[in-house]
């Protein structure tokens, strides 16, 4: 490997206690793990593959009870791992606008059920906008009590020259605002001549609600966005569930405060 620094392919030492390669002639640094998930872990890289593997071999997800008795570490260390991973997910499948020219993107509001906010006593107090182009399923976390938000995500997170449709007529009335909005379509009829299964959206959510139910009982809101990244990466390898984990590992995408500011930002609307 050339180094940046001054060019030679001189060997490189490997200091493997403090996860860095050193360059033989001009001594420069380069630390492999920086950005990455693994930045400031003392755990070895087997044990985070380990835990990855049961995540890519979950139908329902994971919790930290279970990976912490997997890789006996403690519970809140084990949460902090699958929030890394969770992120991880997000950042691979990341995209900066959804669809593509000439796409039909299926869209609808969803409640999830079983989320709760911390200090707030009212349930049902966060919806999940679903968008869907044949079997891919993006989702962005957005307040239920600002509405007016829902266009302004329509228009930047999908392709501006892809044909967006719903069959909800109340995602309709709330994404619109009562008005007309002629760049989204209300089909009612939409799925009735596709073939059975083809609703993307009804099928991600009932593996998200299955999975919550079954593995988590319930979720908290300021973590959702998370949750949903994960079930995604799964549910849209469902056909080619055998290669999840190798995309797991195909790429590492670099995790700077920036970037990770920016995934939050495209996945939670929600008031900071």
């Amino acid at each position: 490997m050339q180094c940046p620094n001054c060019g030679g392919p001189t060997k490189w030492i490997a200091r493997t206690r403090v996860r860095q390669i050193v360059h033989g002639k001009c001594r420069h640094i380069i630390k492999p793990y920086n950005d990455t998930i693994f930045q400031h872990s003392n755990w070895p890289i087997r044990y985070w593959l380990y835990a990855m593997l049961h995540v890519a071999n979950s139908k329902t997800s994971i919790d930290g009870n279970f990976l912490s008795r997997q890789l006996g570490v403690r519970e809140q260390t084990a949460r902090g791992m699958l929030g890394r991973i969770r992120l991880h997910l997000a950042g691979i499948d990341h995209l900066s606008v959804f669809g593509k020219l000439g796409d039909t993107v299926h869209i609808r509001l969803e409640r999830p059920r079983r989320i709760y906010m911390p200090g707030v006593k009212r349930r049902k107090t966060t919806q999940v906008l679903c968008m869907a182009v044949g079997r891919s399923v993006r989702t962005i976390v957005t307040d239920i009590a600002r509405p007016h938000r829902l266009k302004v995500l329509v228009n930047a997170r999908i392709h501006p020259e892809a044909k967006v449709v719903t069959d909800c007529h109340h995602t309709l009335r709330v994404v619109s605002g009562y008005r007309d909005y002629p760049r989204l379509v209300f089909d009612p009829l939409y799925f009735a001549d596709r073939e059975p299964g083809s609703d993307s959206i009804t099928g991600f959510m009932n593996s998200f609600a299955r999975g919550v139910k079954g593995q988590h009982k319930h979720l908290r809101m300021p973590g959702l966005w998370l949750f949903l990244k994960e079930y995604e990466f799964r549910f849209n390898r469902r056909h080619r569930s055998h290669e999840t984990f190798g995309d797991m590992l195909a790429a590492f995408p670099s995790f700077s405060p920036s970037v990770r500011e920016t995934l939050r930002a495209w996945n939670d609307d929600l008031p900071r």
